[in-house]
């Protein structure tokens, strides 16, 4: 018989069906409580005994657990299995059927709950150690802080290629304003001291964040410097959305993360350039002023001006419908069609319109019934005229400084002269064309010194015969040594003045009809 200690039992009905200890093996009879400071009876196997403290009384028709299920020293005299609570233990138990647990559970702290999930939850904890079950609102990985510095929960963080053994991701804070720290791979889901591990959030939702810069529903990008806003970065920074905010509070505010990943696919870009598809379909920046074509379509709808470029070469037509401000040249080959045009300058800026070439009139305006105003591009003969709605001219003017208006059937040419005389016989004009007028009318002032008279010279002809006549004023001075003559030369009528002296000076216009 092993080394027993005391062992003292009493009362009836009450039954250790078998107990396995260190030095007791069989059954135990015993109708008493169990005392807390009983010593073992070696012998007496109706006596009761105490191996650890047990306080409880056991009911009669309690059955004990029997030295096959209770290991060790864990239970003395153990519970029964219809007894309505388990008694506190203070060693390992091992149960090999089944644990039934019908009020609140608490294991090592973890309080688990007592009704089940719905299907696809979770066991979460709250870190307060309740255990619940919830839905999955998170894809997380595992990252470590290499970045030298805390990082905040929220942070949008850069997934590094080094500072790691390769079972996390190492991370540092991502910046917009600094191509080498973008895109960010996660959100920071916990603070995280530098070198400490904790939980990157993919996707999914995130709360415990400061967001009292924003409003509800605001749209959150990464940050120059670092960090999160909901200010689109502009300039040289790159642009990545990461999630809009749903509840604004400056320690519980929460967002939705979409899934930060690539920058937006085109960025900002820098003054000067045009985003150009290359052959792999890839927006690319190129200078405007690589671009020749600068319109290849049909149509420019919303163009104000194309800067940067020499020159403006297309094919086809172009419908502009606001403004067209050319700083530079514009060279247009053929025509163009507007319904309502204003060309204009000011200040010291000129407006100029030229042509080369051989085609004539160099510029012409035509209205709906057809032309009204043309230009020739030569100097002599006829340089511009207005024309009536047959597309004859009603005036016209010339290289010899005469003008012909009027009615194209009946026009009449007139011109002006100036002459300083010499003593003797002057002609003053001779293209008075006898096959083309009937008649000529010339005003005219003399002048020399302080003599000086006005007058008028009226002629016809009819062939080789001419009739003049002459009305003048009253005489300044002396100017009886000015005499006027008209006579036909060849095919035309010409006009002379003769002077006694040298030094006249006489001005006329001529009209003709």
């Amino acid at each position: 018989m092993p080394n027993w200690k005391k062992l003292i039992t009493s009362g009836s009905d009450a039954s250790l069906n078998s107990l396995y200890a260190p030095s007791i093996t069989g059954s135990l009879q015993g109708t008493a409580s169990f005392a807390l400071t009983a010593s073992y009876v070696e012998t007496a196997q109706t006596a009761s005994y105490v191996l650890n403290a047990v306080s409880a009384s056991y009911a009669s028709t309690a059955s004990f657990v029997t030295a096959s299920n209770v290991v060790g020293t864990v239970l003395s005299a153990s519970f029964a299995s219809t007894a309505s609570y388990i008694l506190p233990l203070n060693q390992d138990v091992l149960i090999n059927g089944s644990l039934n647990v019908t009020a609140s559970f608490t294991a090592s702290g973890l309080n688990y709950p007592n009704t089940d999930g719905i299907d696809g939850q979770v066991l979460k904890t709250d870190g307060n150690g309740v255990l619940s079950f919830e839905n999955v609102t998170n894809t997380t990985i595992s990252i470590k802080n290499v970045s030298g510095v805390t990082i905040q929960k929220g942070t949008p963080c850069y997934v590094t290629e080094s500072g790691t053994s390769g079972n996390v991701a190492g991370v540092i804070p991502a910046d917009a304003g600094n191509a080498s720290l973008m895109p960010a791979g996660v959100i920071a889901g916990q603070l995280l001291n530098d070198g400490d591990e904790g939980i990157g959030l993919i996707d999914g939702f995130i709360n415990g964040v400061d967001t009292s810069a924003f409003n509800s529903g605001d749209e959150v990008f990464v940050a120059v410097g670092g960090g999160y806003t909901n200010i689109i970065p502009t300039g040289s920074a790159l642009i990545q959305k990461l999630g809009n905010v749903e509840k604004v509070d400056n320690t519980n505010g929460s967002g939705v993360i979409n899934g930060p990943g690539a920058v937006r696919s085109v960025p900002n870009i820098e003054p000067g350039y045009l985003w150009v598809g290359d052959s792999d379909w890839v927006a690319t920046p190129t200078p405007t002023s690589s671009i020749q074509n600068v319109v290849s379509s049909s149509y420019a709808l919303t163009a104000s001006y194309v800067a940067g470029a020499s020159s403006f070469p297309f094919t086809g037509s172009a419908l502009i419908t606001g403004s067209l401000g050319v700083t530079g040249s514009i060279s247009i080959t053929q025509n163009i069609t507007a319904s309502n045009v204003l060309i204009s300058s000011s200040g010291q800026n000129q407006l100029i319109i030229q042509g080369s070439g051989s085609t004539n009139p160099l510029f012409t305006i035509q209205g709906s019934q057809g032309e009204l105003f043309s230009v020739t591009d030569l100097l002599s003969g006829s340089l511009f005229s207005v024309n009536d709605i047959s597309g004859l001219p009603i005036l016209e003017v010339f290289s010899d400084s005469t003008t012909v208006w009027g009615d194209f059937t009946a026009p009449s040419m007139n011109t002006t002269f100036i002459k300083e005389t010499s003593a003797g016989n002057n002609i003053l004009y001779t293209n008075i064309p006898t096959s083309s007028y009937d008649g000529v009318f010339i005003d005219y002032v003399a002048k020399s010194a302080s003599n000086s008279r006005a007058g008028n010279i009226m002629g016809n002809w009819e062939g080789s015969t001419l009739n003049f006549t002459e009305t003048t004023t009253t005489s300044i001075g002396n100017t009886s040594g000015v005499n006027f003559h008209l006579f036909i030369t060849g095919s035309n009528i010409a006009v002379s003045a003769s002077t006694s002296t040298a030094d006249w000076t006489i001005k006329g216009i001529i009209r003709t009809i």
